[in-house]
């Protein structure tokens, strides 16, 4: 094989491959292979695999031979250095799936329950899908080839059986009709390939939400677009805390030691650092409400980007459909999201901020869909003008001020919504969340990263007048 000087021109591997075989997927089960093939999405040598992970050369080797004759792994340059032969591999494929095939009359099958609406038929039917695409994908003759398909995804939360019920039924009319309208009948000489499909409505896994008998635990990932040092300045350091998250931060991460986030008129949290290995593992500890509670964060190198994976444990035990349990976990998908922006958009910027909040009577999803996301709502208390909030689509809202709000859906949850504030570089957050006892607060966080150091000050009257009208709404809208 002629060496390379630039890999600019090789052709794009597969964007996924089915292991449908044992062999290959026993091959691809053994440690470190894993991770060879995660090093793999770019090419690289047998020497550079084993100097990252800190394995003998001959061990690797064995290894990375493995996976080529497995047809996991391929060699992409060969070049020769002296005596010495170099070879870079890269993976067959950006992504892998394991074929419900593997297990035979094991798998789960749509005839394995006569219940339709079982898991089992559920489960069955999503295999019946993966090992038609499994065949498809591998009969292609050319594996860069598009193959059309057509997913839905969404996330959907009912008050009660009733409304899911009503929901179902309305679903299924509205796909009776759509196929009845556009499906053609099979025909073998149409040149067209039978389309089939599932459509799989089924209970959201809450892989961040762990409940045993002892506690509760909030654990979660979120992946980030920037070198793991950046991620563990932006979470543990105080200098960087206080540019995203509280308006104060202070204390030395060396273990025994104290750290304190101070929000200016709404309290602190104060941490006890326990174990301190930078940039990857930072465990604290503290006390919240008379509870003692455990914060273990881990941040490491995956693909192009950083993963931090944070797991919050000691609230006692709790209902996961509870307020406070809810409030938790829409309290760290806000933060994160946050921290996320911060250190993809704005890193090292000093940042301006302002919350405002009201008490006030309400229920989370009436305030969400009815004064947070819809325009009409929206236009009762915050903008004069401007379509809704929708994650799908570009926010642009005109204020009451006459300001433009321009940008994206930072993070959506249950109870709460923040977007981008392209204008202002910043972020608006409009909150919702319990603050005692049968006790709500609901309201708007700004921060922003503007060198213009009035610009919280001008926004700040704006703001607590939107937050007036909005108590005061939902108030007159209790009473009618």
């Amino acid at each position: 094989m002629k060496p390379r000087t630039s890999f600019e021109d090789l052709p794009a591997p597969r964007e996924v491959a089915v292991i449908s075989s044992a062999e290959s997927a026993g091959v691809l089960m053994k440690e470190p292979r894993r991770r060879i093939l995660e090093m793999a999405l770019e090419p690289i040598s047998a020497v550079e695999m084993a100097e990252r992970l800190g394995e003998p050369r001959q061990r690797i080797g064995y290894h990375v031979r493995q996976l080529v004759d497995a047809g996991l792994l391929e060699d992409v340059e060969v070049s020769r250095r002296g005596a010495m032969i170099d070879k870079r591999y890269r993976a067959s494929a950006t992504s892998y799936a394991l074929s419900p095939e593997l297990l035979g009359a094991l798998a789960a099958r749509v005839d394995s329950s006569a219940d339709r609406d079982s898991a089992a038929h559920l489960l069955g039917a999503v295999n019946e899908v993966q090992a038609d695409l499994a065949r498809v994908l591998s009969a292609r003759s050319d594996p860069s080839e598009g193959l059309p398909t057509l997913t839905l995804s969404t996330h959907l939360r009912f008050r009660d059986a009733n409304e899911r019920g009503a929901f179902a039924d309305a679903l299924m009319r509205a796909l009776t009709d759509v196929v009845g309208r556009y499906a053609a009948p099979f025909a073998d000489d149409d040149g067209q390939r039978p389309r089939g499909g599932a459509l799989p409505p089924h209970p959201h896994p809450q892989p961040h939400r762990a409940m045993s008998d002892e506690r509760w635990t909030d654990e979660r990932e979120i992946r980030i677009s920037s070198d793991p040092e950046s991620v563990w300045a932006a979470w543990a350091e105080p200098e960087h805390v206080r540019r995203w998250f509280s308006d104060d931060a202070r204390g030395e991460l060396e273990e025994g030691a104290e750290l304190v986030h101070e929000f200016h008129g709404h309290g602190e949290h104060r941490y006890t650092v326990s174990k301190v290995d930078a940039p990857k593992r930072l465990v604290l500890e503290g006390e919240m409400d008379g509870r003692a509670f455990r914060q273990v964060v881990e941040i490491r190198r995956e693909g192009g980007s950083t993963v931090l994976r944070l797991v919050h444990s000691g609230f006692g035990p709790a209902d996961p459909d509870s307020e406070i349990v809810q409030g938790i976990d829409s309290g760290w998908t806000m933060a994160l999201a946050m921290m996320k922006h911060y250190v993809e958009e704005r890193f090292g910027r000093t940042k301006r901020s302002v919350a405002l909040f009201r008490p006030a009577r309400f229920e989370y999803a009436d305030v969400l869909r009815g004064r947070y996301l819809d325009a009409r709502g929206l236009g009762v208390w915050l903008t004069d003008g401007g379509a809704g909030i929708d994650r799908s689509t570009p926010v642009r809202l005109r204020l009451r001020d006459g300001r433009t709000l321009s940008g994206s859906v930072l993070a959506l949850t249950g109870h709460e919504v923040s977007v981008t504030w392209d204008e202002v570089e910043g972020v608006l957050e409009l909150k919702a969340f319990g603050s005692g006892p049968a006790a709500r607060v609901l309201g708007v966080r700004l921060v922003t990263w503007s060198s213009d150091e009035g610009l919280v000050e001008a926004l700040t009257a704006e703001l607590d007048g939107a937050v007036g009208r909005l108590v005061e709404s939902l108030d007159a809208s209790r009473v009618a």
